[in-house]
């Protein structure tokens, strides 16, 4: 009887743990209404799941996203302070956590810390700089945060070197991303107005090397080569949000030698075990994460132009971030898989000692069987963790700002290049020296764009 009431108790500890609402859960009204632009509303809903969370750090980038998508020019600084502090708990965490690593086998996923993927822990340090721009006197705190992208670059490469040694050939993987050439980019303005001409130089050279094919980075490298000095508005405009994960049903056949392999252990511990493992195995089905198949994007950028201007130009897209996550998704595909599988073992494991347990008492024997059923299946909840506000694309833009009136516009295009009847209208305030910035942010076609203007530049600042 102590054994069957000890079984059951376990079990019921099992199914209880794994009932808690996921990450993304709590985070959907959030990003709902992040995704209609309104900020505030999404910063209370985020604020509300912060406190005690496992995944307090993501809590922090979606929110520090709410405060960069803030008119206010005080919520520069608190976007600076939550980037911040999780981009330091996210480089602590690279050295993980063994307690709950181990549970991972037992429960599922969403126990482990969330390990940031390499373009979130380097977007991380890109929106600090964006961030950074919004305030007066920038350049410096600019050119430290992309010092830092790349000191964090290297550390990034040496951890998944380390963590994911091998594929399934024995290979080891060859890490394959780097800093964004919008990074390089932006890099490259906080060192031109530094007076930094020839680091400039280098951060566009860069960029180029992963963007050989674009006019806008070419300009920019012969107008800084040219020596030529002129007033300049930079357009920054944030599209989109990141994509999000779902669970999809593990296909068999991508996992039936692993299952042979465990099988095998599953005999020499037990050699009464049948050759029906792979059956039961595949009683419920193994699911895991996926992201959805990448899709149209619905925005093609700005052109711009000034009123009364001689010229125009045009945004270009300098980073992916829905084409990064899936490329760095990919190759840790192998490992997710093989922590699902492994765990679906344990819990056959914890199935048949159960089953055991019970065999000398009846009065328990239906509870307890039905408890292995719920705890089968309630205790696999999928780990599609990820940051959710994170811009899909990032798009630039440089115009030279010509005497005259101080109002720019922008007319949104649509994504084969045509030009479409939406515009916005910023206007300037020029007196002070020194480029403007306009940061854009439009997360979804059923939100406004939400336009920003550094604050040496704001028109008619709001406090």
């Amino acid at each position: 009887m102590f054994k069957s009431r000890l079984a059951t108790l376990f079990i019921v500890v099992l199914v209880l743990s794994a009932c808690s609402a996921t990450y993304t859960d709590k985070a959907d009204k959030g990003i709902y209404f992040y995704q209609k632009g309104k900020v505030v509303q999404s910063r209370a809903n985020f604020n509300r799941e912060l406190a005690g969370s496992i995944d307090d750090h993501l809590f922090k980038l979606e929110r520090g996203m709410t405060f960069l998508a803030d008119t206010s020019p005080k919520a520069a600084q608190s976007a600076v302070n939550d980037f911040t502090k999780a981009g330091n708990k996210m480089e602590r965490m690279r050295k993980g956590r063994t307690t709950w690593s181990v549970a991972s086998y037992l429960l599922d996923d969403t126990v482990r810390d969330y390990v940031a993927m390499p373009f979130e822990q380097v977007a991380v340090k890109l929106l600090t700089a964006l961030s950074y721009m919004r305030m007066p006197n920038c350049f410096e705190d600019v050119s430290a945060a992309c010092r830092d992208m790349d000191v964090e670059m290297e550390k990034i490469e040496a951890f998944f070197k380390v963590r994911y040694k091998h594929d399934k050939d024995g290979n080891q993987p060859n890490f394959s991303f780097k800093v964004p050439p919008v990074a390089k980019y932006v890099a490259s303005i906080a060192a031109e107005q530094r007076g930094e001409t020839d680091n400039a130089l280098i951060y566009l050279s860069q960029a180029i090397n992963q963007m050989p094919r674009s006019n806008f980075l070419m300009d920019q490298l012969y107008r800084i080569k040219s020596g030529k000095k002129s007033r300049l508005v930079y357009v920054l405009s944030l599209l989109g949000t990141a994509p999000r994960k779902y669970e999809i049903e593990c296909d068999e056949d991508d996992i039936k030698d692993l299952m042979k392999g465990i099988e095998t252990i599953y005999k020499l511990v037990d050699p009464a075990t049948r050759g029906n493992f792979q059956e039961e195995a595949f009683t419920l089905p193994i699911l895991i994460p996926a992201y959805a198949p990448r899709t149209y994007f619905w925005h093609g950028g700005y052109s711009i132009k000034q009123e009364g201007g001689s010229r125009s130009v045009d945004t270009e897209c300098l980073a992916d971030f829905d084409l990064y996550a899936r490329k760095e998704f990919k190759k840790i595909g192998p490992q997710i898989l093989m922590r699902a599988v492994i765990r679906r073992a344990v819990k056959m494991g914890i199935s048949k000692l159960t089953r055991m347990a019970i065999t000398d008492d009846q009065r328990y024997s239906s509870l307890v069987e039905g408890l292995i059923n719920l705890a089968l299946t309630s205790t696999e909840t999928i780990d599609t963790r990820s940051w959710l506000t994170l811009p899909r694309e990032f798009h630039v833009a440089c115009l030279p700002y010509e005497k005259g009136s101080e109002k720019i516009i922008l007319t949104r295009k649509a994504p084969g290049g045509s030009l479409l009847k939406e515009k916005i209208e910023v206007d300037l305030d020029m007196k002070k020296q020194g480029p403007a910035f306009v940061l854009v942010i439009h997360p979804s076609p059923s939100a406004e764009p939400i336009v920003i203007v550094d604050q040496d530049h704001m028109r008619t600042p709001q406090l």
